[in-house]
């Protein structure tokens, strides 16, 4: 068997537990990670680009991060359909007065 040319360093996002495994190449970097899945680690999806590791599924759930990047993201994507429909309701309303300004203005 080769020597390891890297290593690489899972750190679960909850409790700070870390684990570091050596590799030699792609196919035994995914064969480590998938090793790690069945140990119990999980990857958590809370939005676009943050998607941490937690070393087990009570930490994924109940850790503080955890909640709190649920809450983040949850709070973060109502906010953003919020400002959407904000926007628009704004732009609108803006055509509305300047159309009823014009209107006016054109009748006398």
């Amino acid at each position: 068997m080769k020597e390891p040319t890297a290593k690489f360093t899972v750190q679960c996002w909850g409790c700070d537990k870390s684990v570091t495994l050596p590799y030699e190449s792609f196919e035994d970097h995914q064969h480590k990670i998938e090793v790690l899945k069945v140990q119990g680690w999980r990857r958590v999806l809370f939005g676009p680009g943050a998607e941490p590791w937690f070393c087990s599924e009570d930490c994924a759930l109940y850790s503080y991060n955890a909640r709190k990047a649920k809450e983040w993201w949850g709070n973060h994507f109502v906010n953003q359909y919020r400002n959407r429909r904000l926007k628009w309701m704004i732009i609108f309303s803006a055509i509305f007065v300047i159309g009823g300004w014009l209107l006016m203005s054109a009748m006398r």
